[in-house]
C-alpha cells in the first residue's frame, strides 16, 4: 500500500535488473516484470498489466482513479501488485532489484 497525490493520476514504475547476491546471475527486468492496481482504470488486473520494458526505464503511465480510503488530505491510498517471471534456467539464489515510482 502507498499514498500518491490525488491530483497526479498518472503513475509509472521502473525497476533495475535483478542481480544475484554474490554474483553469477541476472534476471532482466525487461519483459519479465509487470504491475497493476485495482485502483487503476487502465491496468487493473493481470490481463491489463503494464510491462516493464527496460532496466531503470520508467514504464508508460497507468491511470489511477480509485482510492482505498484513509489517506491524508490531497492523497490517494492505492495498492500495486508487481509480478516477475523467473526465466527457465535461472540460477537459484537471492536476487535484488531497485525500483522507483513516479506520478504526474
Amino acid at each position: 500500500d502507498l499514498y500518491v497525490p490525488s491530483n497526479e493520476p498518472n503513475l509509472s514504475m521502473k525497476f533495475t535488473d535483478w542481480l544475484r547476491s554474490g554474483g553469477g546471475g541476472t534476471i532482466l527486468a525487461a519483459n519479465n516484470m509487470r504491475f497493476y492496481s485495482a485502483q487503476s482504470s487502465t491496468a487493473f488486473s493481470q490481463s491489463t498489466a503494464m510491462y516493464i520494458t527496460g532496466s531503470g526505464v520508467y514504464s508508460s503511465p497507468i491511470t489511477m482513479t480509485g482510492d482505498l480510503g484513509g489517506a491524508p488530505s490531497g492523497m490517494r491510498h492505492i495498492q500495486i501488485t508487481v509480478e516477475i517471471k523467473v526465466p527457465s534456467g535461472t540460477q537459484m539464489g537471492t536476487y535484488t532489484s531497485d525500483f522507483g515510482i513516479r506520478t504526474q
